[in-house]
């Protein structure tokens, strides 16, 4: 590297760190922020565990140090309504599983679901796409909490035909159903989710391909859940790239062109090589998977952190239980969500966290904090 380059470098990490920023090559302490107001949304549910603080665990650490340019100016305007912009919290990947008539350990009753969507909503937090917060793409409002969706195994109450008149219409008890009408009343709230569906999904197998295109062609995703729901700790490589292979065959067969980008885990186990889960080709087909997501069992930790591992990835079992759990968490503690700027080109973070922003995150990006 040339020593001027490395002179300059040198200068705007320290001047990060010092909580400066460098403008026509002088470096200058960034503006403190207005007042922020935290506030505890209404109505929010108290059932939950009180007894535990849990803090998250640590994921595997992928490096330090800050690139990027950081600009001088105060936080993004905050007001009662909106939490101070922290672009270093965490994200809620919730996982769902069975959708239907009861409330069970891996079964969410459909009007329950609707409550979660309603709560999550009026305590601010937005729908994103998985492939959106791994590729820190994240698009929600300033003062609002990115959440994700996923759900698992491809069962029928996720997304299910009625027959109404001779019409085949979406079952409004269903997953999707419920998610398309939640949007129609709620428009800014969203639809993304992603189905990590076995096959043939969605328990009516003459409408699986058409399931899985309308999905596709109204925003939502389809992940990699294995072909046939194994452990693949207990499988060769070559095991490993067939389960893991076949699906993206099968998707690309029903979808040309469309990318499977990301695997849950069946009970979450991996192999001691996990290199054929990452990537690896079956029957010609190659694949590639940006993340491979565990079964729980606490939030994910921001892209923009040095110790995020999209290969360890944590969700949020949307259970009654581990919802109460961590939303009354997060109202307690509002310090620890992921809250955004509004501005996916920039990051605003604590000055006091800068040490914790992953450098190839904040590559291309603008870098703001603040007291």
């Amino acid at each position: 590297m040339p020593k001027y380059r490395l002179v300059i470098n040198i200068m705007i990490l320290l001047g990060l760190l010092a909580g400066m920023h460098l403008v026509s090559g002088r470096l200058q302490r960034l503006t403190p922020p207005r007042e922020a107001v935290l506030t505890t949304p209404a109505n929010s549910s108290t059932s939950g565990d009180q007894s535990s603080e849990p803090p998250a665990r640590e994921q595997n650490p992928a490096g330090s140090g800050v690139t990027g340019q950081a600009v001088s100016g105060t936080v993004p305007g905050t007001n009662r309504n909106r939490l101070q912009p922290n672009e270093l919290g965490k994200v809620m990947i919730l996982e769902y599983h069975l959708i239907g008539d009861k409330e069970d350990r891996w079964e969410r009753q459909y009007d329950n679901f609707r409550k979660d969507l309603e709560r999550l909503y009026r305590e601010g937090y937005r729908l994103i796409s998985l492939v959106d917060y791994l590729r820190n793409s994240i698009r929600v409002p300033e003062g609002y909490t990115p959440v994700v969706l996923t759900f698992d195994d491809g069962s029928r109450g996720q997304f299910n035909y009625l027959e109404k008149d001779g019409q085949k219409v979406i079952d409004p008890r269903s997953a999707v159903g419920i998610i398309l009408d939640f949007a129609r009343e709620h428009p800014d709230f969203g639809t993304a989710a992603t189905f990590y569906t076995l096959y043939p999904p969605f328990g009516q197998a003459r409408y699986w391909q058409e399931k899985v295109r309308f999905l596709v062609e109204h925003g939502m995703d389809i992940g990699n859940h294995t072909a046939n729901h194994v452990n693949l700790a207990k499988l060769s490589a070559a095991e490993v790239a067939k389960e893991v292979g076949t699906p993206v065959k099968t998707i690309r067969e029903v979808v040309p062109g469309y990318e499977v980008k990301t695997l849950a885990l069946p009970y979450g186990l991996l192999p001691k090589d996990d290199a054929p889960v990452r990537e690896g080709e079956f029957a010609g087909v190659p694949y590639r998977n940006l993340a491979i997501l565990l079964v729980g069992a606490e939030p994910a930790l921001s892209v923009n952190d040095s110790r995020f591992n999209p290969y360890r990835l944590p969700r949020v079992q949307a259970i009654q239980s581990e919802l109460d759990r961590w939303l009354d968490y997060f109202a307690r503690h509002p310090e620890e969500r992921y809250v955004s700027d509004g501005d996916a080109s920039t990051i605003t973070i604590p000055e006091k966290a800068l040490a914790r922003l992953n450098p190839r995150a904040a590559a291309g990006k603008t870098v703001k904090t603040y007291r």
